[in-house]
């Protein structure tokens, strides 16, 4: 494996709120960035784009929910086309990572913050992207280990 050099980005995707995490260039530590909050006028992608051209991203690291039998669920296929843009768009590799249980996590860890960032939302969605993001980190960040899943009814190739 090539050795990549630059940050990576999480993303912790979601209909309404998207978690966004970036490390550092040595790819250690897990930072927060802000919650992207969809609303008419705000594109996701063109916030991503934004956030390559200012942090020059090595990769990007996107949660996909997984349920007990290992299929993929939630919004799998929002997901899904948002890696491949990616992939085509940004010329980034990315990493597939089970974020199943990312949000329950983030919220056990912010049960000891105080009452308003518990209830705020976009700071449970956040840690939720930094907890998916740090595990990638942890486990040696390696883009080949976490290839596309492939969604319900679609052949596998």
């Amino acid at each position: 494996m090539t050795e990549r050099i630059g940050p990576v980005l999480g993303i912790d995707f979601g209909l309404r709120r998207t978690g966004l995490a970036a490390s550092d260039p040595e790819h250690i530590l897990a930072s927060g960035l802000p919650t992207f909050v969809q609303a008419p006028g705000r594109s996701l992608r063109r916030i991503l784009v934004a956030l390559h051209e200012q942090h020059g991203f090595s990769g990007v690291v996107l949660g996909v929910p997984r349920r007990d039998d290992g299929s993929v669920g939630g919004p799998a296929e929002e997901i899904l086309a948002l890696g491949r843009w990616i992939e085509k768009e940004m010329q980034l590799p990315v990493a597939y990572v089970d974020e199943s249980l990312t949000t329950l996590e983030a919220g056990r860890r912010l049960a000891d913050a105080p009452k308003r960032v518990r209830r705020d939302r976009t700071k449970r969605d956040e840690m939720a992207a930094r907890i998916l993001l740090q595990e990638f980190l942890d486990g040696g960040c390696r883009f080949e280990d976490y290839p596309r899943p492939v969604p319900p009814g679609e052949p596998a190739a």
